[in-house]
C-alpha cells in the first residue's frame, strides 16, 4: 500500500488534484481506503475514505443495472419501443415512436444530448417534486432527433434522464429511493445517495 500511495502521490502532483478518494475491492472486500489532499480549496476539509463525491455520469451504470434488473423481473423488455412504457414520451420526429430501451442504454437511440446551458439551468434550478421527471419528460417534444433509431451512436443525456422516469413509472418508487433500495444499499454504499437535498454538505 505504501508503493501504491506514492504512485497516487505522483499523480495528484502531476494532474494538480486538489483531492482524490480511493477504494480498491477485492473478491468482495475493501482491501485499501484513502483519502489525499481537500475537498474544497475553501474549506480545506480534508478528503476521506468515507467522503461523498459527486458521480456524475457514473450513474448511468445504476440506472442501467436498475433496468436490467426490471427486465430480469419481465417488467420490461429491451426490444419493446419506450412509448408502449411511457405515452407521454414524444419528440418532433416521427421515427421516436420506434426508439427502444435497448438503443437508449447503449446510446443509439437518436435521442439528442443536453446543451450546455440547459444543464447549467438545470443543476442551477432543480425541482425536486414528485412530479418533476414527468415535467420533464413532457417538455421534450419540440426537440429534434440526431439519427434514425438504432443508425449511430450519439451520447445522449436526455435518453437517461428519460430512463430514471421509466424506473419510476414501472415501479411505483421514485427514482432515488427505487435505486437507494435495489442499487445502492446492496452493493454496500448505504451513504450514498441520488436525492441532492440528502446530501449533508460537510461530507
Amino acid at each position: 500500500s505504501m508503493q501504491l500511495d506514492a504512485v497516487l502521490q505522483e499523480v495528484i502532483d502531476r494532474w494538480g488534484i486538489p483531492g482524490l478518494g480511493v477504494g480498491i475491492v477485492k473478491d468482495g472486500a475493501m482491501v485499501y481506503a484513502r483519502g489525499f489532499g481537500v475537498q474544497s480549496l475553501a474549506t480545506g476539509a480534508p478528503v476521506t475514505p468515507d467522503s461523498l463525491f459527486c458521480i456524475a455520469s457514473i450513474t448511468k451504470c445504476f440506472v442501467a443495472a436498475a433496468l436490467m434488473q426490471l427486465v430480469e423481473q419481465g417488467k420490461l423488455h429491451l426490444d419493446t419501443p419506450l412509448v408502449h412504457y411511457l405515452p407521454d414520451f414524444r419528440l418532433d420526429d416521427d421515427r421516436y415512436t420506434h426508439i427502444t430501451l435497448r438503443q437508449m442504454l447503449s446510446h443509439t437511440s437518436g435521442m439528442p444530448d443536453m446543451e450546455e446551458d440547459e444543464y447549467d439551468e438545470l443543476v442551477a434550478n432543480p425541482e425536486y417534486d414528485e412530479g418533476a421527471p414527468g415535467r420533464y419528460v413532457r417538455s421534450l417534444a419540440s426537440r429534434k432527433m440526431v439519427g434514425a433509431p438504432g443508425e449511430r451512436f450519439a451520447y445522449s443525456n436526455i435518453a437517461y434522464n428519460v430512463l430514471g422516469h421509466l424506473i419510476t413509472t414501472v415501479t411505483g418508487q421514485t427514482f432515488e429511493e427505487y435505486l437507494q433500495e435495489h442499487i445502492l444499499r446492496p452493493a454496500g454504499m448505504p451513504e450514498s445517495t441520488l436525492f441532492f437535498p440528502d446530501v449533508p454538505l460537510n461530507r
